[in-house]
């Protein structure tokens, strides 16, 4: 063999190596629901990152069910989950309808995270269905991406935290009935679609610097800690409404170019809404608070709007007789 053609031979060779490392190296980054569904039956921690799921991930396919409320079933995961910068281009499902031991008919199976349930930086392509999800450890969404619909109904958090910090969700978010032991962070976070956090029962929440492309609900939720929400941007209508709020309510510098209630409403600690603008309608029917709101340097539609501060009164109480009351 002449030395061009040597060299020749060898420089394919360096070539055909290098194209091979380059697809494994492609091909290493792809993965199966069901390696995940392995390594969580195994009783390992799942810790991965940079991958690409293809198919759909349901975490209700441990088939270690334990009967709730007939038909409702649990499924139970007693490891730490974790997932950094991965995409999942089919569905993400924690709840769902399926058949149980060959029956025919389809119960509701939900799944308990014994543990820590982290997704951060990742990207959902298909539909998060997450309902009823309870997680006893801390759950953490922070920097993701919902591209369909993404549905947290009566999510159940046991943990230290949650954190929702700089998500996007580009349709209808949903997190209806969710109760939170702890904390819980969606500051930074956009709404593209519908929000709908109805009956929320937290401690404190964060929401500053959120972004609601549509419409919001907070109404008939309890927040037992701080309810912040500066600097946040309402395209559309957004409910306060029916809620108790023992903190502090700050909206402070936002801006709400849709329909705003706080009726019924009732607000135990100091109310801010300092240099916000209101550039739709104001409902405060029946709403209460303890203290006269701070409203430096606000704007309303309207200059004909009523706060109802409750009054502090003394009762006389006479044996027999109605009671009797003076204003202090």
């Amino acid at each position: 063999m002449s030395r061009k053609s040597y060299i020749y031979c060898l420089t394919l060779l360096v070539m055909i190596l290098s194209c091979s490392i380059s697809c494994s190296g492609k091909k290493s980054k792809d993965m199966k629901a069901s390696e995940i569904i392995k390594l969580i039956q195994k009783g390992k921690d799942v810790s991965l990152n940079d991958k690409v799921i293809f198919d759909d991930v349901d975490f209700t396919d441990i088939e270690k069910y334990r009967v709730v409320a007939f038909p409702n079933m649990e499924s139970r995961i007693p490891v730490n989950i974790t997932f950094t910068n991965c995409v999942f281009m089919g569905k993400v499902l924690a709840s769902t309808k399926k058949s149980i031991d060959g029956s025919k008919k389809k119960i509701n199976v939900f799944t308990t995270f014994e543990k820590n349930l982290t997704f951060f930086s990742c990207d959902f392509r298909g539909d998060v269905a997450m309902d009823d999800m309870v997680v006893d450890g801390k759950l953490e969404f922070a920097n993701s991406v919902f591209r369909e619909n993404a549905s947290f109904n009566s999510l159940y958090v046991k943990g230290s935290h949650i954190g929702f910090l700089s998500m996007e969700s580009e349709k209808d978010f949903s997190m209806c009935y969710a109760r939170f032991l702890c904390d819980a962070n969606f500051m930074g976070a956009k709404f593209k679609g519908r929000a709908n956090f109805l009956g929320m029962n937290v401690m404190k929440v964060q929401f500053s610097n959120a972004e609601f492309g549509n419409e919001v609900d907070f109404s008939n939720s309890i927040f037992m800690g701080d309810a912040l929400f500066n600097y946040i941007n309402c395209a559309s209508s957004i409910q306060f409404s029916f809620s108790k709020y023992y903190g502090d309510f700050d909206l402070i510098k936002s801006s709400c170019n849709g329909a705003v209630s706080f009726e019924r409403s009732f607000f135990f600690g100091r109310v801010c809404l300092n240099k916000t603008e209101f550039n739709g309608s104001i409902e405060l029917k029946d709403e209460h608070s303890l203290f006269t709101p701070e409203t430096q340097e606000t704007k309303f539609s309207s200059d004909n709007l009523q706060w109802n501060v409750v009054k502090n009164s003394n009762v006389i109480l006479n044996s027999g007789k109605s009671l009797e009351t003076s204003d202090k």
